[in-house]
């Protein structure tokens, strides 16, 4: 996976964008890679890992549905054997991951055109037949079937490189969703005691440590008004300044930041700020350049 992370300007906004097309262009070099090796592979279709045979030429894949009834591929390769003589594999998750995207694409957008009843009717030749059809596009439109960065937490990871680029402090650390605010304390998402209908905040995003001083901090890009994005955008905000808030009441030893950009998050950057009034010493609201400077004058 070639996430793209490009911090060449002070507006983190432009820097998003950048990352995002860049991106994109390194995601469909590696999946037209991955079509072109779906198209000219022989696949045998399996139930099991058990039936994995040495010395097969071609690919195994197995074709499934999750609890949710979600389409869901296993492509198993032969990777020796153990001490009992029994196959040992190892899941080809790049080719699987392709495999499985284009059989949720076929049941969610095909199914009526392909006769299909249940995502247990698609076959790796019909995947295979869509893949082939992906390779005929122009590259314009083969955009439009490769991986979508929005969904690799780009924009996050911008925003986080963004204050390792700009801000003077001694580390930033990407949190990858572990902790969230709740109750006026920070606590652990995999915390089995915690009732996840009780959790409103979003996890948190990042961690900064200046000298003796910790920030955490909530990440947010928010495209242009109106799209979904924006439409969510205050609320998940307003939902961590208050788990915010909770905390300071209790305790003063950290510090927190609300890093918004784009459009419509920075539009409603003052009226957050309103929120938070009575808290400016240890909580902050602002876009990336804003944070930085706020964290390096700490």
């Amino acid at each position: 996976m070639s996430i793209k992370i490009i911090t060449d300007s002070e507006d983190c906004s432009k820097n998003i964008i950048d990352s995002r097309n860049e991106t994109r262009i390194s995601n469909l070099e590696e999946d037209r890679m991955i079509w072109k090796q779906i198209c000219n592979s022989t696949f045998k279709t399996i139930e099991s890992n058990d039936e994995c045979e040495d010395g097969w030429d071609g690919k195994f894949v197995k074709l499934s549905v999750n609890n949710k009834n979600e389409f869901v591929a296993k492509c198993p390769e032969i990777i020796g054997k153990t001490k009992r003589n029994k196959i040992k594999t190892k899941n080809n998750h790049e080719l699987q991951k392709v495999i499985e995207t284009i059989g949720k694409r076929l049941w969610r957008m095909n199914s009526i055109y392909l006769g299909l009843n249940s995502p247990l009717d698609i076959t790796i030749k019909m995947i295979q037949d869509t893949a082939n059809q992906y390779l005929q596009l122009d590259e314009t439109i083969q955009c439009f079937f490769c991986r979508e960065p929005t969904r690799q937490s780009i924009d996050e990871l911008v925003q986080i490189a963004y204050l390792e680029e700009y801000c003077k402090c001694d580390e930033v650390e990407q949190l990858n969703k572990e902790i969230i605010l709740l109750d006026g304390k920070l606590n652990k998402k995999s915390d089995p005691s915690l009732k996840k209908e009780n959790i409103k905040a979003r996890s948190l995003d990042a961690k900064v440590v200046k000298q003796n001083q910790i920030f955490y901090g909530f990440c947010k890009y928010s495209g242009p008004t109106g799209s979904v994005t924006s439409s969510l955008q205050k609320n998940e905000v307003t939902d961590f300044l208050t788990e915010a808030k909770n905390y300071l009441d209790r305790k003063q030893d950290l510090h927190f930041f609300a890093q918004i950009d784009g459009v419509a998050g920075e539009n409603e950057i003052p009226l957050l700020k309103g929120q938070i009034s009575d808290y400016e010493e240890k909580l902050f609201v602002g876009n990336s350049k804003q944070v930085a400077a706020w964290i390096s004058g700490k």
